[in-house]
């Protein structure tokens, strides 16, 4: 969502399927970010219980540290 000032915000969800060192299994990220002018904000926290086979404990965050 942009507002008429040029400030944003942004939230998505997305399903990651792969191995982790030898683990197979999938998990999902929300998304959560905002702008307004130069700052910038975001997070991807791992969605609780989403995790499947060897993932099934996947858990954290991370924040995003590249510019948008």
């Amino acid at each position: 969502m942009r507002a008429e000032n040029g400030s944003a915000g942004y939230v998505a969800l997305e399903r990651i399927s792969g191995s982790v060192h030898g683990h197979e299994g999938t998990f999902a990220l929300l998304h959560v970010g905002t702008m307004a002018g130069e700052s910038q904000w975001a997070r991807w926290p791992v969605v609780p219980g989403s995790g499947t086979g060897d993932l099934v404990r996947t858990r954290g965050r991370g924040p995003h540290r590249d510019r948008f």
